[in-house]
């Protein structure tokens, strides 16, 4: 399975609905949205995300989503 799925068109595609929700806040978000999209299709644990996807601290993945509930689920 491979790790990563976002590619570069995927990515400028979903920049402006990530950033009209107020998701984008770094230069790792698409680090970050690719770390939650392995979390997802692999089923683990957070504490099981690869190290590679991890830039700086494993709960800034959490808190991101954490986030990204917030403002999808409050916005529909």
């Amino acid at each position: 399975m491979s790790r990563r799925v976002i590619t570069e068109e995927i990515w400028v595609k979903i920049q402006t609905p990530i950033q009209f929700y107020g998701c984008y806040r770094s230069r790792n978000s698409k680090n970050i949205m690719e770390a939650i999209l392995w979390k997802l299709r692999t089923g683990t644990p957070w504490r099981d995300i690869p190290n590679f996807f991890v830039l700086g601290k494993q709960p800034t993945i959490v808190e991101r989503v954490k986030g990204y509930e917030r403002r999808f689920l409050t916005t529909r």
